[in-house]
Parts: C-alpha cells; structure tokens; sequence
C-alpha cells in the first residue's frame, strides 16, 4: 500500500475507534461522575432539582464536561460510518447523505444536552424554577430527539441491506440490527407527555432499552466496520 493511501485508511480506523472511546466517555460521565444513570425523574419538585445539582455540583460539571467530548467523538464515528456506506451505495448515495445529516444532528444534540447540564450547574444558587427549567431543556436535548436517530440508523440499515457485492461489506444481520436500534429510538418522542413511568426520560423505554441497544450496536459495528476496512486495503 502507498503511503498517500494508508493516510486516509489510518484516519477511517481512528475515526472508528472513536466511537466505542465516545461511548466508554459518556459512560464515565454519567455514572460515577455525575450520577446520572438512570437521570433524575420529571417528577421531581424545583426544589429536590435543585438538591441534585448542589450536592454533586463537581461530579456534575466534570461528568457533563466529559460527555461533551465522548460526543465530539461520535461526529468522527458518524463519518466513519459514512465512509462505508459510500463504499456500499457507490456514487449516487442517499442513505450515505441521509446518514451524515442526520448523525451531525444527533451530535449536536448529544453535545447540547450536555452543555445546558453544565449551564445548569454553572449557578447553583439561582431560583430553584430556573434550575429546574433549564434540567429539563438538557434532558428534552438529550433523549426526546429519538426521530432522528431513527432514520440515521435506518438508512444505515437500508445501505448493509442494499448492498448487492457477492460478499457484502458488512453482513445482513447487521443490517437488522440497525432497524432494531431505530425502533428503539422511537418510543423517545414520548417523553415529551410523561412525568414517571416506563415512558417518562428516565424510564425503560425512552432511556434504558436505547441506551442497551446503542451498546450493542456500537461494539457490532466497530468490529464489523474494521473488519471492512481490512477486506478495503
């Protein structure tokens, strides 16, 4: 391989390897950082709000502060992503462009929500109305976008299932993991009329069943993304 084709290569696998990385930062973030798996309940009154920010003010601003760059690192993932996907659809590529829009929009949401955490626990001493208004925009940021992470999953799916090769780059399975993970994602939207239950943000189906297949998803498609850079060599 020439070296002026091993540079691109080199920077696809870093972009990948940065996915399963985002991941294991969110993860260092919210659990023992900020506490915030599962997040704290709707329910709550402005007042027991605000008792969580200031009780963990530091573990707060660290953990949000870390989640942001674990988000960061799925914009790389998210181009990864597309580098395949381009492979598979060759050089008329909607789901390719579906898939790149829709992923830098997930970012942001991911990278927003995380700041409006940050920006909550900036002033502890505010009206406990303010500190609970502005938990809500970050949670609603974070989770009840769960649409557009559905057709970017999706169209990622439709791409592994599109490919015609004899050996596809990535296999079928993969492909329905995919939809999985966008069917996952639709019961986010929800949240928006929920205040407890399995259908509020903090509950089973808006956060917990995403977040378990999100895990699965991210360490299938490291691996099988790897695997289809090698056969790409």
């Amino acid at each position: 391989m020439s070296l002026q084709s091993e540079q691109p290569a080199n920077g696809e696998r870093i972009c990948i390897w940065l996915g399963p990385i985002g991941t294991i930062l969110f993860m260092v973030g919210f659990l023992p950082l900020a506490h915030f798996a599962p997040p704290p309940s709707p329910s709550l009154s402005p007042e027991e709000i605000a008792a969580v920010y200031q009780q963990n003010l530091s573990g707060i601003r660290f953990g949000a502060g870390i989640t942001m760059i674990g988000a960061a690192f799925y914009g790389c993932f998210f181009g990864a992503i597309s580098m395949v996907m381009k492979r598979m659809e060759g050089p008329r590529a909607p789901y390719t462009w579906v898939q790149t829009i829709t992923g830098a929009v997930v970012t942001a949401c991911f990278f927003l929500g995380a700041l409006f955490l940050t920006l909550t626990a900036y002033r502890p001493d505010r009206p406990p109305e303010m500190t609970q208004l502005l938990n809500d925009l970050a949670w609603f940021t974070m989770v009840t976008p769960g649409i557009i992470g559905t057709v970017q999953t999706a169209a990622f799916g439709a791409a592994i299932l599109g490919d015609k090769r004899p050996v596809p780059l990535m296999p079928r399975w993969s492909g329905y993991l995919c939809f999985m993970l966008a069917l996952a994602f639709l019961p986010e939207d929800t949240a928006i009329f929920f205040y407890d239950g399995p259908f509020a943000w903090n509950g089973l189906f808006p956060f917990w069943v995403p977040i378990i297949l999100l895990s699965v998803w991210m360490v299938s498609c490291t691996y099988l993304m790897l695997q289809a850079r090698k056969r790409t060599d």
